[in-house]
């Protein structure tokens, strides 16, 4: 029952923070912004929700929970979201520590960049299919730098809270 309270709460959270981010976003007209911006606290969140998560396939959870939501408003970002999700927990499946949590983190925010823009360029299509090789690592790498940053603050808040938890 607690899994699924934490999963509904930052699931609600990635919405709530995102419906502002991607306000923010319709200001640049650069392919994938969106996913750059969002990624420094799509990392806080996915990181609060992974250390407090601790089950197996917590982010295909997470994911699959967020992505069935987000397909309610446009398919392909739910199938990112999804995409996103396996390819994070994939990625983190041979990690056997503490920093599972982090680098679960780094990787979505980074998948979700590469997963976005692959999305849209194969299936959208329209001026999307000109995005370049190029432009999806160097979207990726920079989700994955916002999203290390991203998840070094989450740290930090969660290290400051715990000093005032009731559950140590």
């Amino acid at each position: 029952m607690k899994e699924i309270t934490y999963i509904a709460v930052g699931v609600a959270a990635m919405i709530a923070g995102g419906v502002v981010i991607f306000q923010l976003s319709l200001v640049v007209p650069i392919p994938g912004v969106k996913y750059i911006l969002m990624a420094p606290y799509l990392s806080m969140v996915i990181y609060i929700l992974l250390s407090k998560v601790k089950t197996n396939y917590a982010l295909i959870k997470i994911g699959c929970v967020f992505g069935l939501i987000m397909m309610i408003m446009n398919l392909y970002m739910g199938l990112t979201i999804i995409a996103t999700a396996l390819l994070s927990q994939l990625s983190i499946s041979p990690i056997q520590h503490q920093s599972k949590a982090f680098y679960g983190a780094v990787l979505f925010s980074a998948y979700a960049g590469i997963c976005a823009l692959v999305i849209s360029k194969y299936l959208v299509g329209g001026i999307f299919k000109e995005i370049s090789f190029l432009w999806l690592i160097a979207t990726g790498l920079i989700c994955a730098a916002f999203g290390i940053i991203g998840t070094i603050l989450a740290k930090k808040i969660m290290k400051h809270l715990m000093k005032y938890s009731y559950e140590q």
